[in-house]
């Protein structure tokens, strides 16, 4: 038997996830100039922000370059602040500003509809399984 690679079904339903992501974002919030993956990024910064670049992109999963290119584009549209650490100049430390703080209620609402899209006609527990498997998943890909 060929084995269907979890990876492809994996990177077909993130692809649909942001496509209809970029579509709710629009509708939602009427923006262009923001997408899926910066939303990840403001994601974890509302989780706690005052982080390195390094912190961030662990958090986040994205590389330090990828990570900066996307810093730069939400630092221009006034979403974050770069500050070097004043104890260490070499570090680097993204804050929020205020109008990044605006958006969080607006994100939690395209995360509800694409919660109901995602687990349409999973049980609770169903997707409790899911999640686990999923964080398993990750958890060995990352010690590999």
């Amino acid at each position: 038997m060929k084995i269907h690679p979890v990876g492809i079904v994996i990177a077909q339903i993130k692809q649909l996830q942001t496509r209809h992501i970029s579509r709710l974002i629009k509708e939602q919030i009427g923006s262009d100039s923001l997408n899926g993956p910066q939303f990840n990024i403001l994601y974890e910064l509302w989780r706690k922000d005052n982080i390195t670049i390094s912190e961030l992109s662990n958090r986040t999963k994205l590389a330090n370059t990828t990570l900066t290119t996307m810093l730069d584009r939400l630092e221009k549209l006034g979403y974050i602040t770069r500050k070097p650490n004043p104890d260490d100049r070499r570090e680097i430390r993204i804050m929020l500003e205020d109008k990044s703080q605006e958006l969080e209620y607006q994100y939690d609402e395209i995360c509800r509809i694409m919660h109901s899209v995602n687990f349409k006609g999973f049980t609770e527990e169903e997707e409790q399984q899911l999640r686990g498997y999923l964080d398993r998943m990750k958890q060995n890909l990352e010690e590999f």
